[in-house]
């Protein structure tokens, strides 16, 4: 904050949400954060300027999962998801790996300009990836992919009993609960705003 009483330093955090913009403060945000604990007037200065040399970055990648082509019916095209990798998880994988990604499933908006529809992305932002093709030096290949297959087995388990309500509530006649209603829980879940 550039008023002279205040001189308040907050820190701004890129949106991932926004194709990784910085949002520009418009009013000092001291009014609710000093005003609250000190009971210190709020400020109302709208003079904002970045503190030079207080920049922190990290590493980021963008890195885009496939499936695989081997495994796809003849001319079937196969589907992708971004994935974003930041801090330790930069540089680590190759193209052609193998991977088990965990994180979180966010919603990442591109620029909106008047009279054109609005695009959005869906992406993972990892908090841990770990290639199934590298061995640890202490299991064996065999071990490795029997644990990865275990994963596999039990996300198709819950997949199966996921859509087998929806399944045997089409078999009772029942309109209530359909296919459809499991796909709106889906996409509700993944993106509660365009739903």
């Amino acid at each position: 904050c550039q008023h002279a009483k205040c001189r308040f330093r907050f820190t701004v955090n890129v949106d991932l949400e926004q194709d990784n913009t910085l949002p520009q403060p418009k009013i000092c945000p001291s009014s609710s954060v000093q005003a609250a604990v000190e009971g210190v007037a709020a400020c109302k200065c709208t003079h904002l300027r970045e503190v030079e040399g207080s920049r922190r970055c990290v590493d980021y990648q963008e890195i885009k999962l496939q499936d695989h082509m081997e495994r796809l019916p003849l001319g079937k095209v196969p589907r992708t998801i971004v994935v974003l990798l930041k801090g330790d998880l930069v540089d680590r994988f190759n193209p052609g790996d193998d991977v088990i990604v965990v994180g979180e499933v966010i919603k990442q908006w591109r620029p909106v300009y008047k009279g054109v529809r609005c695009q959005l992305d869906i992406v993972i932002d990892a908090n841990s990836i770990v290639a199934t093709n590298q061995v640890d030096s202490n299991r064996t290949a065999s071990n490795h992919k029997t644990s990865i297959r275990g994963v596999v087995d039990h996300v198709e388990r819950k997949f199966e009993s996921f859509w087998m309500r929806f399944r045997d509530a089409k078999q009772f006649n029942d309109n209530m609960i359909s296919e459809f209603a499991g796909r709106s829980i889906l996409v509700q879940s993944i993106c509660p705003q365009l739903y």
